[in-house]
């Protein structure tokens, strides 16, 4: 069997950070996860999207709802205030963006995965 050795971590801060800057004009910074599920509030909203194939699993994130109208608000300033749907319509294309942007740096290595549906 053919190992592939990668920093998975890196890869998916790299895949973020290009999705977030290019796509909502945002530069981010890493940190550390919270300690306790939940930090982000009551009124998260998450999306997860499946990945199969030789690596497989999921990419999941959750965000506020505060968060993803500032971003909403960073490529459509004209617009009346993100609503909730736009909000869940927003996590889902990140994350479409998120994976693709992964599958791409890999691809260069090997097909590992393919992407699924964000839900």
């Amino acid at each position: 069997m053919e190992r592939i050795h990668f920093d998975l971590a890196g890869l998916l801060h790299e895949a973020v950070c290009e999705v977030f800057e290019t796509a909502f004009f945002l530069d981010l910074v890493r940190r550390e996860p919270p300690e306790l599920p939940g930090m982000i509030g009551p009124f998260a909203i998450s999306a997860i999207i499946p990945l199969a194939g030789k690596f497989s699993g999921f990419l999941a994130m959750h965000c506020s709802q505060e968060f993803l109208q500032r971003c909403i608000r960073g490529i459509l300033p004209d617009e009346d205030a993100p609503n909730r749907e736009d909000c869940l319509d927003a996590v889902c294309e990140m994350m479409n963006m998120i994976a693709g942007s992964m599958k791409r740096r890999l691809s260069s290595m090997i097909s590992l995965f393919e992407i699924g549906l964000p839900a």
